[in-house]
């Protein structure tokens, strides 16, 4: 079972806290499952960073749709309905199927 993690990142002071909290939360929520593997903002957006120099908005927002859709399942941390991007992936988790978990 791989897992993405969505919320909200712009504005927050330490989002990356919040995704290190949420990746355990997702854990526990998928225990039924043998295998979690979880793909976090935290490492696409180093990914972005280290193939662009000065990135936009758009270019993490199209790495993590495109991470998104090769997940079996998106859990979303309580704040994501007031991101941009996180309600674009819960647009796109849904439109796909994905089985999606909430915080």
């Amino acid at each position: 079972m791989t897992v993405f993690i969505s919320g909200k990142i712009s504005g927050v002071k330490n989002w990356q806290k919040n995704f290190e909290k949420a990746e355990n939360k997702a854990r526990e929520a998928l225990t039924q499952y043998e295998f979690v593997n979880i793909v976090s903002p935290i490492k696409i957006s180093r990914m972005v960073d280290a193939t662009k120099i000065n990135p936009f908005y758009e270019d993490y927002v199209y790495a993590c749709i495109q991470q998104l859709i090769n997940c079996d399942a998106v859990f979303f941390q309580w704040n994501w309905i007031f991101s941009k991007c996180a309600r674009l992936e819960h647009h796109v988790a849904r439109v796909l199927g994905k089985l999606i978990i909430y915080e």
